[in-house]
């Protein structure tokens, strides 16, 4: 069976967030087309999330940084994610920070070879974790 996790919590923004309220390292960007497919990941990764944008980020170091506000910072941890996907929604100030271990929308791709193919009784784990810190 092949094999993808995901998890796509929703954090909120500041007003007129813009690229310095979001730090990550990554080694390329990748659009999804009309399908939501992300089928090359190849661009230089560009960081600034404008409204309605979805973006996925290939090569993901596991770890962000979302500024709230002039106090509080959040910073969320991954392990064995390999991909990183940002919605920012067209309304209101959220942005989606959402872990993946497959390209989205690639999983069922006729001639895709997913990074995980479990066998009978075998199991795929990641680990995720945030917290609010001071700034």
């Amino acid at each position: 069976m092949p094999a993808g996790l995901g998890w796509h919590p929703y954090h909120p923004l500041v007003q007129g967030a813009g690229a310095d309220h979001l730090s990550f390292a990554a080694r390329h960007r990748g659009d999804p087309d009309a399908q939501g497919r992300v089928l090359h990941c190849a661009q230089a990764p560009v960081y600034r999330m404008n409204p309605g944008e979805t973006a996925a980020f290939c090569g993901w170091a596991g770890e962000l940084a979302l500024r709230l506000g002039p106090e509080v910072s959040i910073r969320i941890v991954g392990k064995d994610w390999h991909h990183l996907v940002l919605h920012r929604l067209r309304h209101g100030a959220y942005l989606c920070v959402e872990p993946l271990t497959v390209l989205l929308g690639r999983l069922g791709d006729e001639g895709f070879r997913p990074a995980a193919v479990l066998e009978p009784g075998e199991s795929q784990r990641a680990s995720w974790s945030r917290a609010a810190l001071p700034r």
